[in-house]
């Protein structure tokens, strides 16, 4: 028997029998329990609405914790965490998109946990991102060298489309 508790969870469009065992599972579960819910997927805007649980909803939209001013380029991104009428500032050295919504879950996470968002925001400026995951390679150059396992389909599409985001020439 599984145990759902204490993690996070990536669950996309392609993973339709395990959101339906996420909707199944999470009715048998007793206690507090709180998603954290990326409401820019598709999936996470369904799981929203079909959870027996409290949520914390991220993304760009209307959510509870909002990534505004996004500014991603080859040495991070750096954006704003609009969230219950503040701003927070964060900056993180880890490029791509993806890298905001990671923040964000994370953020929600914490924030669920009874962390304030400044102390949150601040500690997120500390994290590095995984070795060989969109890894920047320092040269004396004016052209950037990037390090990435992308391994899958998924995983190549989410390198190419981090990296156009920031890409500058061809």
């Amino acid at each position: 028997k599984e145990r759902f508790g204490d993690r996070l969870t990536l669950v996309s469009e392609k993973d339709s029998g395990i959101y339906n065992a996420i909707i199944k599972g999470l009715a048998l579960v007793k206690g507090e329990l709180v998603g954290i819910i990326n409401s820019d997927d598709e999936y996470g805007a369904r799981l929203i609405s079909n959870i027996p649980c409290r949520c914390i909803s991220v993304g760009t939209k209307e959510v509870d914790l909002k990534a505004e001013n996004r500014e991603i380029d080859a040495l991070g991104v750096r954006f704003d965490v609009r969230a219950f009428g503040e701003t927070y500032p964060v900056q993180l050295g880890i490029s791509g998109m993806f890298s905001v919504y990671n923040a964000l879950c994370a953020a929600g996470a914490a924030y669920a946990l009874g962390i304030d968002l400044n102390t949150i925001c601040a500690g997120l400026k500390s994290a590095n991102g995984v070795k060989g995951r969109l890894e920047r390679v320092p040269t004396d150059t004016d052209y950037s060298v990037i390090i990435d396992y992308a391994h899958t389909p998924d995983g190549l599409e989410n390198v190419l489309n981090a990296v156009n985001s920031f890409k500058k020439g061809r």
